[in-house]
């Protein structure tokens, strides 16, 4: 139950953010429908796929980290308080509106599976993430977190789609702090959740 909660937590938290592919996905649905914008949301998901497989496999080496949970823990959390706090103090010089100039579906994909890699708070959020998972056991925790996370992300930017389509983006756009809020929220309840289970593990509770 314990990785289910997490996993819709994560799913949540990525499904819902603003960041520079939100507004590609924006854009590009704008410009060219529905049928573009699943494109790019595909790109979004996929790419945090590849990144959550590779911090799995990353982490799937370190047999030494069960030794240093409690600490492994406070660093994950902090990293996604860091996470959900950061986009409110640093401004991307992200071209918001870059999804407009792209007009084939398959170089939108490519162009969003790019922006999310290159990201480096994705990967220290996916690394944390399952370096998790790793250190509670791993196992069939794995598919409780994961298969919800990503579950709930696609379906996320799926609604995103459908409602850009149907509102357009002037009044999406104006809810940006709103739900920058709401998934910021959402990064710090779930960094904050970490580190408590760090110092229970000290505590031995």
């Amino acid at each position: 139950m314990e990785g289910l909660l997490l996993g819709l937590m994560i799913g949540f938290s990525i499904g819902l953010a603003t960041g520079p592919t939100f507004f590609v996905l924006l854009s590009s649905t704008v410009k060219g429908g529905k049928g573009s914008g699943l494109f790019a949301a595909a790109g979004i998901v996929d790419s945090d796929l590849i990144m959550a497989l590779l911090s799995l496999i990353g982490v799937g080496f370190l047999n030494s980290l069960q030794k240093y949970q409690s600490w492994f823990a406070w660093v994950g959390g902090c990293i996604m308080i860091a996470a959900g706090i950061a986009p409110f103090f640093f401004k991307s010089r992200f071209n918001r509106w870059e999804g407009d100039k792209i007009r084939s579906n398959l170089r939108l994909y490519a162009y969003t599976f790019v922006v999310n890699v290159i990201n480096p708070l994705n990967w220290l959020f996916w690394m944390a993430v399952c370096g998790w998972i790793q250190i509670r056991g791993g196992g069939d925790l794995w598919w409780w977190v994961l298969v919800p996370a990503f579950f709930l992300e696609f379906a996320l930017n799926v609604m995103k789609v459908y409602a850009i389509a149907r509102w357009g983006r002037v009044i999406l756009v104006a809810k940006v702090k709103w739900l920058k809020i709401i998934v910021s929220f959402s990064m710090v309840s779930l960094g904050t959740y970490l580190i408590i289970r760090g110092l229970l593990g000290v505590l031995k509770f």
